[in-house]
């Protein structure tokens, strides 16, 4: 969901079941999860700016899912299994039933679900000549065969929204929750593969 949602990781451990709307596929972002100093507390979401964005019924296709991955049946299942006992019940909870913390949620969650999909599990070490990442034979990584991380899934929403789905720069701001257009352009526009394809499409 993250992926194709664009959620930050202190928004989706703030979600509300009642902050989906499974008739419309939106999530209502309205509040975030922060820490500092150990101490957790609600705040509004970065920028102090409450949005909607979307979640799809289906990931694009992939060699692993050849139909896409059923993101918005799991998702609706989901949120029916919190209403059934707390209209307002955290969407991802801890097993507490409280909030994740940071360090438990990549633990115990995030990184278990990235070997699961079978992306890259490395490690960060320090050494005197700098910082390195070392795969799980000990060799190290080039930088572009890097983990999947939490802000690679907001990449992945907004690349795919910008590119492949046709959405215009200030469509894909309000989305995402970023500070400007800007930052949108700044960020994405080295993410623009295909631009011969799309011109020669629109010159026919």
């Amino acid at each position: 969901m993250a992926a194709y949602s664009g959620v930050r990781i202190g928004e989706l451990i703030a979600l509300r079941a009642s902050d989906i709307d499974l008739n419309d596929r939106t999530i209502s972002v309205e509040r975030q999860r922060v820490e500092a100093g150990g101490e957790q507390a609600l705040t509004l979401p970065k920028g102090g700016k409450k949005r909607k964005t979307v979640y799809p019924v289906n990931s694009p296709v992939s060699k692993l899912h050849p139909n896409g991955f059923p993101i918005g049946h799991l998702l609706s299942d989901r949120v029916m299994e919190v209403r059934r006992t707390d209209r307002n019940g955290l969407l991802f909870c801890a097993p507490s039933g409280k909030y994740w913390r940071f360090s438990n949620f990549y633990r115990n969650r995030f990184h278990p679900a990235a070997k699961k999909a079978s992306w890259p599990t490395h490690k960060m070490i320090k050494r005197k000549d700098g910082e390195v990442v070392l795969d799980e034979n000990g060799s190290p990584v080039l930088k572009d065969k890097l983990d999947m991380t939490w802000h690679t899934l907001r990449h992945v929403f907004c690349s795919e929204m910008l590119w492949n789905a046709g959405l215009s720069a200030r469509d894909v701001a309000d989305l995402a929750g970023h500070g400007s257009v800007d930052v949108t352009l700044r960020t994405y526009s080295s993410r623009s593969g295909g631009a011969l394809d799309r011109a020669r499409e629109v010159t026919k």
